[in-house]
């Protein structure tokens, strides 16, 4: 991470402030407006603002500054003193941008920390994004499902991160059964993902119906064959969003 503590904004009372630079591959551009700004409950950050900054068109990489804007210092505290609880802060951030904004997040870099998306697109942020980011990093404490979430999507290969994804999802239904999983998949609130026809014959058992997803996670594990494998990877491609979204649904419900 590039920590580079500075004069803030003019505006922010204390004048104090860090600045990370986030670095994003994937995405055209990532747009937060001219004045992307939010106000977390915080105890010694008073806003944090999120930077788009411009990119030549050839570049494959976007980046983003993050400034902590921060309240005034305690009588014999020092900046430094602040580092540990601004860069949870940061980690609650990058839990939000990932878990609401579906960005693969890859800490690869010692510059800073580098997001991935896998496609190529432009990227608005809004006021309702703003609203949802105050009100989510502003909660005490970190997520741990969501910070799960984060970790699985930085999976750059689709298999490993289906089959991370298929496991959280296992730990968030708190189920023991794979059965006990399809029949979330199958019930009211994953009605948008879930299609009935696309159930698959358990190689397991004879009188039973798999749903896609978990039949998927099977077949890792038991293909025979290099075209079994290559036929259920391009299946997987298609269907690792999907399961990413059930996933987020049931981290939502047992908030």
């Amino acid at each position: 991470m590039n920590l580079v503590p500075g004069r803030g904004n003019a505006s922010m009372s204390s004048g104090m402030s860090f600045k990370y630079s986030v670095f994003v591959s994937g995405y055209i551009d990532l747009k937060f407006g001219d004045d992307f700004i939010v106000k977390p409950n915080h105890h010694c950050v008073e806003a944090v603002q999120l930077i788009g900054m411009p990119k030549d068109e050839r570049d494959e990489i976007c980046e983003i500054t993050v400034v902590f804007y921060l309240k005034h210092l305690k009588e014999g505290q020092l900046m430094s003193d602040m580092r540990p609880d601004v860069e949870e802060l940061l980690m609650l951030i990058l839990d939000h941008l990932s878990f609401e904004h579906g960005l693969q997040i890859q800490e690869v870099r010692t510059e800073g920390i580098s997001l991935s998306a896998r496609f190529g697109m432009i990227r608005h942020f809004n006021e309702e994004s703003k609203v949802k980011m105050e009100k989510d990093i502003s909660k005490e404490g970190f997520e741990p499902y969501k910070r799960l979430y984060r970790a699985a999507m930085r999976n750059r290969d689709d298999v490993a991160r289906f089959m991370f994804l298929y496991s959280l999802l296992h730990q968030v239904l708190n189920v023991n059964t794979q059965g006990k999983i399809d029949e979330y998949i199958r019930s009211e609130s994953c009605r948008q993902w879930y299609r009935r026809e696309e159930d698959m014959q358990s190689t397991k058992y004879s009188n039973k119906k798999e749903t896609i997803y978990t039949w998927l996670r099977n077949q890792v594990g038991h293909t025979q064959t290099n075209s079994e494998i290559k036929n259920v990877t391009k299946i997987i491609q298609i269907k690792v969003n999907e399961l990413s979204c059930i996933l987020k649904q049931a981290i939502n419900e047992c908030d």
